[in-house]
């Protein structure tokens, strides 16, 4: 698995032929447990674990995990138990049940402690500095990135080092510490070139790009966001266009320069609707679309305050229809998620409730920014909706 990051990664890289896997690793697995080969037949769960969390099979993902986590433990194989803990904690994380992906997460971290692997204790601590990101409990979250980039330096894990002091980064910033977020995100930078990981190194640009933007300091934000837009061009990985066109368009907007501005966010948009295609969504990640409205929102606004300036130029139906076009892909989102919800056989009925909850806030978002632009398109640019999390 690896760090968030990787598991992201990871399910773009193994659209293979993934009922054949399953054939084989169930074959495998009836034949070890026929000749009593326990350390085959864990190993067989382990994989079916993953072929069932890459789709979407949360509840199958982690029964396989946990009988081989009960065979382990018979057999007193720590450093394998560790290894299944953290399976588990990343099965709940993308559930979105951060209390259980912590609780697991904890008894990995642990044994890896415990055991003296130290790359595990590294790749756990930054996983849970994930979730305590996520909890808004940023001083944990800074505290377990911290250790867990020191801990991957130690074991020359480079490329990890280089995501976790990004992540260092982006907490420190969102936190108002601009002078600690400026020196992790250029440490990280320089680590990802040396490494040739292009991801970490357009990832870096941006979080320059937001930084010098909190900074007052538009210019120098929209060379960093061209640079990871153009870093981005060889990999066309659409996580990072959308979010380095949004932030292009935001510095060309202060700049003054706002034909600049609408086209990038037009792209930022465009971009996003091409991922939707194609998304999975029996992921259940309701973060989807809440992540990307600020893409949304953005243009919306934009939109709305060109209105302002000539309103005979038709940028509030334009806007309209964007309101429209984030209303209509949430509301599709939430139905294919309803579908899934009914066949997830073994989620807590505390977690489903919370997933239709989450659905349900960003239902009523999208329902306010629309009759919000209906009313009054120009009071629209000073409007404050609510986020998923409120």
């Amino acid at each position: 698995f690896g760090t968030r990051r990787q598991r992201q990664m990871c399910i773009r890289d193994s659209l293979g032929d993934l009922d054949r896997a399953e054939s084989y690793l169930n074959e495998a697995k009836r034949k070890a447990d026929a000749i009593g080969n326990r350390a085959v037949s864990h190993m067989c769960l382990e994989n079916l674990g993953l072929v069932h969390w890459n789709r979407g099979r949360y509840s199958a993902a982690l029964a396989c995990y946990s009988e081989a986590l009960d065979g382990v433990r018979a057999s007193g194989n720590r450093l394998q138990e560790g290894i299944y803990l953290g399976n588990m904690a990343i099965v709940y994380d993308e559930l979105g049940d951060d209390d259980q992906a912590l609780e697991y997460y904890r008894q990995a971290l642990k044994i890896a402690v415990e055991t003296g692997d130290k790359p595990g204790e590294g790749r756990h601590l930054g996983n849970i500095g994930g979730i305590y990101q996520q909890m808004g409990r940023t001083a944990e979250a800074i505290a377990s990135y911290r250790k867990a980039v020191e801990i991957e330096r130690q074991v020359g894990n480079r490329k990890t080092e280089a995501d976790f002091l990004g992540n260092l980064g982006d907490l420190c910033l969102s936190a108002g510490d601009f002078l600690n977020a400026d020196i992790h995100i250029h440490r990280s930078l320089r680590l990802a070139r040396s490494v040739g990981d292009r991801r970490c190194e357009a990832n870096q640009y941006h979080g320059l790009g937001l930084l010098n933007a909190a900074r007052g300091d538009a210019a120098t934000a929209l060379s960093f966001h061209r640079k990871a837009l153009e870093t981005n061009r060889r990999m066309a990985e659409p996580d990072i266009a959308w979010k380095a066109h949004l932030g292009i368009a935001s510095a060309c907007e202060s700049l003054g320069r706002t034909g600049e501005a609408l086209k990038h966010a037009r792209a930022a948009v465009e971009t996003i609707e091409g991922v939707r295609e194609v998304l999975d969504t029996e992921n259940l990640q309701t973060s989807f679309m809440d992540d990307q409205y600020g893409a949304y929102e953005e243009i919306i606004r934009l939109l709305c305050r060109m209105h302002g300036r000539r309103p005979s130029a038709g940028h509030d139906a334009e806007a309209f229809r964007y309101a429209e076009m984030a209303k209509a892909r949430a509301l599709l989102g939430m139905i294919q998620q309803g579908r899934i919800l009914q066949t997830l056989g073994g989620v807590p009925d505390d977690l489903r409730k919370k997933l239709i909850e989450n659905a349900g806030l960003l239902d009523r978002k999208n329902r306010g920014l629309s009759d919000a632009i209906g009313r009054d398109p120009v009071s629209y640019t000073h409007l404050t909706l609510p986020t998923s999390s409120e």
